[in-house]
């Protein structure tokens, strides 16, 4: 969890969630931290899961807080909340050259539609929309979207996750337990064993050249690339796509290799209407902060 004063995003603070009970606990030591008394305060927080109305359950963590108790708890004037892929779709009119990697050619269209999608611990979707002078953002939770297999071997995963999900979601293949999951029943479709990897570990193999992790990424962005053209045609967002999120700051090098645009725009019909799109990926360290920071409102 990233916090920080409303003033400037030097002020930023970090802590580790899974060394606090709840937000309340995080926040109190965030405010202790904060060399300041104002005679006002106010919150505005972005989360890693849906908002819809007063009572908040993250995710991918066992916490849930209602808005108001937490702004009494906190002692704040007023709190906002809401999705942290919104926030970070905020955050994308205030990015400069220096925030961003481009990662394929195109040309993004002023003034229309912005899709913003990143895998982490979760895979964060939302977008960008003009109205009149400002933006609106896209309080969405296309993560959740049924995963669609492009070729044979992309079936035979969706096979095998079947047997130990319900549902298979995008963000089930393309969240970070998800490349660690591909690379494990890789293990088992073709040599009848799967190793249980972390993530990260799953990228050191890889650069380390062991040909089934390097095919796991292959395969990974491969179906990155797919699940961002799918949502860019379902938004029309010809603004451009931003990929963010806490993995693929880490594979710049792989990405860029990747099969990702070629599966982006594998759409039949509609190949030359997404290769106008141009792909970026967000480097900025904290640009959901960024959109709460500047945001005249939030969704």
């Amino acid at each position: 969890m990233c916090l920080s004063r409303p003033d400037a995003l030097g002020g930023v603070h970090v802590f580790d969630n899974a060394n606090f009970t709840d937000l309340t606990a995080l926040t109190t030591a965030f405010l202790a931290d904060v060399d300041a008394a104002p005679a006002e305060l106010h919150g505005r927080f972005a989360v890693a899961c849906p908002v819809e109305g007063d009572h908040v359950s993250l995710t991918n963590l066992d916490w849930h807080f209602t808005i108001p108790a937490l702004r009494n708890s906190l002692g704040l004037n007023s709190l906002q909340v809401c999705n942290d892929f919104s926030a970070l779709a905020l955050a994308l009119p205030w990015l400069d050259d220096s925030h961003v990697l481009r990662l394929t050619s195109g040309t993004a269209l002023d003034r229309s539609t912005k899709l913003v999608l990143g895998p982490g611990t979760g895979l964060g979707v939302s977008a960008l929309i003009p109205s009149g002078d400002d933006w609106i953002a896209v309080a969405g939770e296309g993560g959740h979207v049924s995963f669609a297999p492009q070729n044979e071997f992309e079936t035979r995963l969706l096979e095998s996750l079947w047997q130990r999900f319900e549902h298979v979601s995008a963000e089930r293949v393309l969240a970070g337990p998800g490349l660690a999951l591909t690379y494990r029943v890789i293990g088992e479709l073709e040599q009848g064993t799967g190793a249980e990897l972390a993530p990260q570990e799953v990228v050191a193999r890889a650069r380390a050249g062991e040909s089934r992790a390097q095919r796991t990424l292959d395969i990974y962005f491969a179906m990155l690339g797919s699940v961002a053209g799918d949502l860019a045609l379902t938004l029309g967002a010809l603004g451009g796509v931003f990929l963010a999120g806490g993995i693929l700051p880490r594979t710049v090098e792989e990405l860029n290799r990747s099969r990702y645009r070629e599966a982006f725009v594998a759409k039949g019909r509609m190949r030359d209407y997404l290769s106008q799109i141009p792909s970026y990926l967000v480097v900025h360290p904290y640009p959901a902060l960024l959109g709460l920071l500047h945001a005249r409102e939030i969704p």
